[in-house]
């Protein structure tokens, strides 16, 4: 009994033990970061690479703005396909410096891990390795930056703009991103409930996000694309060292509307239906650990899902869906967790252990529940062997 208690009360308090957990995230954030510069040095992913690549240079279209600086950049001789890698690595490591910051604003119990080390959280694209750097790291980057200045009260107007000017990006580089909207407003909200700001800011800057949310929304529905533009960006990375198959995936889809989406998950949805909406259950449950659930919030949490319901009729991808909904779901609580003082059941350690190691979050096409890192070191070894 003595010697469990020490041992709760290592993983309880910011110990050096505790940290030496906590930091183990950088690791696991290198083997992301390369396994993917291996992907990019064969010539990027036509997903996770492609989808940064669309352009501007055979018209207007959504999800091009981020592409088209990109371009622009690599006209002054700057390697484009290393550029990318280098932004979208400099975007995952900044998340994580942030949210390793909010984490550590506070003592925390070791039921905490649930949060940080959840494979619908920070860890997602390391158990599904072609799940990760999508155009939503943008938005997780505005949001991280968001919250650590929620967390430690320091919601200037000049800090407000910076996440303005990186949730701006997030949403003209992908439309998809702006259903996040319900985030940012519940945060001006409190803010201005803890009297971190005036609620008259608060107001002001939750009508420019929302303007400009639905602005995207509506720019990506006058511009969706065609075939031809989706030919025309692809000619236009031909003086680059892409792989021939780069523009088979994010760029490719360009070519079709929401109506083929629909058909795609109408004609796809039977296999998965069973799993994925166990696969939301399992990720979710740390926060129904937690005293942060009330009344209010739990109709926030409803009203949050339903705005992304929408893309779960559009595509196939909900594993990546829920993986965005619950990542700022944590981050939100994490940081509201230090003004809030919002505590954590006790868990045993092994239950701890036993929740973040059965099971993973497969971005798309899974029709059954995986079984996390016990899997992963399954196949693994069996691959020695």
């Amino acid at each position: 009994m003595h010697s469990d208690n020490k041992t709760r009360s290592i993983l309880c308090s910011p110990s050096r033990t505790s940290r030496n957990i906590i930091f183990l995230l950088w690791p696991i954030l290198g083997i992301i970061i390369a396994n993917y510069a291996i992907e990019i040095s064969n010539g990027g992913n036509e997903w996770k690479t492609g989808d940064w690549l669309i352009n501007y240079e055979a018209g207007i279209v959504r999800r091009g703005l981020l592409g088209q600086i990109f371009y622009t950049i690599a006209y002054f001789g700057i390697n484009l396909k290393w550029l990318i890698f280098c932004s979208q690595s400099i975007i995952y490591i900044s998340i994580y410096y942030l949210i390793i910051k909010i984490y550590l604003l506070r003592q925390r119990d070791a039921a905490w891990f649930m949060f940080l080390y959840s494979p619908a959280f920070l860890i997602f694209s390391l158990l599904d390795l072609k799940g990760g750097f999508r155009k939503e790291i943008i938005l997780f980057l505005s949001f991280s930056i968001f919250s650590y200045f929620y967390a430690t009260k320091k919601l200037n107007s000049k800090n407000i703009i910076i996440v303005y000017l990186i949730f701006v990006t997030a949403i003209f580089s992908h439309e998809s991103t702006a259903l996040a909207l319900p985030f940012y407003i519940y945060i001006f909200f409190n803010a201005s409930k803890f009297t971190i700001i005036k609620p008259r800011i608060a107001a002001f800057y939750s009508i420019l996000f929302s303007l400009t949310a639905f602005a995207a929304i509506f720019f990506a529905m006058k511009f969706s694309g065609n075939e031809a533009i989706a030919k025309g960006i692809c000619e236009s990375l031909n003086l680059y060292e892409f792989s021939k198959n780069i523009c088979s995936g994010a760029i490719d889809w360009l070519k079709f509307d929401a109506q083929y989406g629909r058909l795609q998950v109408s004609n796809l949805a039977e296999k998965y239906i069973n799993v994925y909406p166990l696969y939301f259950l399992i990720a979710i449950i740390p926060v129904f650990l937690t005293t942060w659930i009330n009344r209010f919030n739990f109709i926030f949490l409803i009203a949050a899902f339903l705005v992304f319901l929408p893309l779960y009729f559009v595509g196939i991808d909900w594993g990546r869906w829920i993986y965005i909904y619950v990542f700022l779901v944590f981050a939100l609580i994490l940081s509201e967790s230090i003004l809030s003082n919002t505590e954590i059941i006790r868990i045993p350690n092994w239950g701890i252990f036993f929740y973040l190691t059965v099971w993973s979050l497969p971005h798309s096409y899974a029709t059954r529940v995986t079984f996390g890192w016990f899997e992963k070191f399954w196949s693994i070894s069996s691959r020695l062997i």
